[in-house]
Order: C-alpha cells, then structure tokens, then sequence
C-alpha cells in the first residue's frame, strides 16, 4: 500500500510541475481605432500667394488644374474660359487642385493661377446653396473626401474667368498643333518656384483683387 501511495505521489508532483512550467498565455493588445481625419478649413492646392486683411479675412492664390479637349485650347485662349451652366456646383469654371480630377475631362490640362476670394464650402448634394452660392461668393469647394463625388477628389467652381491667369498647359502638350503650341507654353511636370514669367502673371492677378 506504501509503495502504491508513493507511485501516486509522485505522478501527481510530476503533472503540477508540468502545469506550472507552461507557458502563460500574454493578451494581445487592441490596436487603438484611427481617427478619420478631418477635411482641411480651406481649399487645397498648392498655395503660392496669401495675405491677410485687417478685417481677418484671408487673400488667397493657388496653383489649380483645368482639363478640356485639345480643340477648345485655342478658342480658351482667344476667348477667356466660358462659364459651365450644368455641372454639380451651378454656373462657373471647374478647376481642381488635383490634376488627377482632370483627367477624365479630356487629353489636355490647364495649369492656372487661381484667385479663390470668398469660398462657400459644399459638402452635400442636399447642401441649399450648392448652386447658388454665386449670389454671395467668388468661389465654390469641394472638399477631399467628403463624400460629395464618386472620386473622393477636390473640385472648385469659379464664378468670373477674370479670377483666372493661364500658367501653360502640363498635359497633352504634344496634343496640340504647331500653331497652338505657339500661342501657350508647356509646362509639363514644371514646379515651384514660379518663374519670372509666372510672377508677372501672379502680380497681374494681385492687382486685379488685392492690392490697392
């Protein structure tokens, strides 16, 4: 009987020693949730003149994109940009800081100067003034993201071609003929700083709504 209670014993000491040499299982942290990031407070692009009035608010001039068919580049430039009467935001021109956004809109891009002035926000295709806003702004945003379009791209309206100084074209240069070709510059893949050129366009534009 001894010798039976000892063989007991022992197996038992042998399994707790098993048990207690496993390995403790340690929890695997629950990453925290991503915030979603929110919209910027004001049109992007790239930003190449900003100034502020002693009222608060801001002058602002961007680098924008315009994409159209090669044909309308020498009416564009003989006529100024005409108003669009059916697109999402109502009665103006549709630019838009990303050049990607053009690029269904035809084989060649604009790249513009942009004064943006006052800017209504539009986030909603419910939103009331979505394609009124003309009545009390220059310009309308849509910003990235927002749900606004299939794209999730930013797009501009601008109410007054006047607010527009054409830079060149920086896509589907090689589209156009000799003849138009002569009348724009190229400026396919060029970036800042602007040019001698470019300033004067920017300094034409200041004129026009900012400075005094």
């Amino acid at each position: 009987m001894a010798s039976v209670l000892r063989r007991l014993t022992k197996g038992k000491k042998k399994k707790e020693s098993n048990s207690s040499s496993a390995p403790i299982p340690v929890p695997v942290p629950v990453p925290a949730s991503i915030p979603v990031p929110k919209p910027p407070s004001h049109p992007r692009g790239v930003l190449v003149y900003r100034r502020r009035r002693e009222s608060g608010f801001e002058d602002r001039i961007y680098i924008m994109y315009h994409g159209t068919d090669d044909s309308n580049v020498d009416p564009i430039l003989s006529n100024g940009f005409k108003l669009s009467d059916n697109g999402m935001l109502g009665r103006g021109i549709y630019v838009s800081e990303d050049i990607n956004k053009t690029l269904s809109y035809g084989n060649v891009t604009f790249k513009l100067l942009v004064y943006m002035g006052k800017t209504k926000k539009i986030t909603s295709q419910n939103q009331s003034n979505r394609t009124t806003w003309q009545q009390e702004a220059n310009s309308a945003w849509v910003p990235q993201g927002c749900g606004m379009v299939k794209s999730e791209r930013s797009e501009n309206c601008i109410r007054d071609s006047k607010q527009i100084r054409i830079l060149g074209i920086c896509r589907g240069w090689d589209e156009l003929d000799t003849a138009t070709q002569d009348k724009i510059r190229d400026r396919t893949n060029t970036t800042l700083p602007l040019d001698d050129k470019e300033k004067d366009l920017l300094e034409d534009l200041k004129r026009k709504y900012i400075l005094p």
